[in-house]
């Protein structure tokens, strides 16, 4: 994306490419990528990461690396393929702001909204329970039946 400016010690400025880790060699480089973001939507959706990786044609591997860090710098290419594979506009994988201070907070987001998702999905279980439970009884009772009309 952009240059950064770096002053010498001389005091000229220069421009320079911005210096950082990059998954995915293909393409311009995405300055930032949202982790959180990817982890919330993945959540959202239910999947696991190498259900992500499937579904984006990427491996496993590549996303538990951009997952793991806040801020991860990404090719081109590979922020497209996680944008397409999540359904959403890639300008919704752009961190805005740098990782700084707010880390801790986003973090904090990050684990209410698991936390929420892992609440719903006890609830779902609980309920699919309650169901197979209700359909063994009426098996039950249908074969109750059957015995005496037999």
């Amino acid at each position: 994306m952009g240059l950064e400016q770096q002053d010498d010690s001389s005091g000229v400025t220069s421009e320079r490419k911005p210096r950082g880790r990059r998954v995915g060699s293909s393409g311009d480089v995405v300055t930032h990528i949202d982790a959180l973001k990817i982890v919330q939507l993945r959540v959202e959706k239910g999947w696991t990461q190498k259900e992500l990786a499937e579904k984006s044609g990427l491996s496993s591997g590549t996303i538990g690396q951009v997952e793991k860090k806040p801020g991860y710098r990404v090719g081109r290419l590979l922020f497209d393929k996680l944008a397409d594979a999540l359904h959403v506009d890639p300008a919704e994988l752009l961190l805005v702001n740098a990782p700084t201070e707010s880390t801790p907070e986003l973090l904090n987001d990050a684990l209410k909204t698991l936390t929420s998702s892992l609440r719903q999905a006890e609830l779902l279980q609980q309920r699919i329970t309650d169901n197979i439970n209700q359909i063994n009884s009426l098996i039950g009772i249908i074969g109750e039946l059957k015995n005496k009309s037999n």
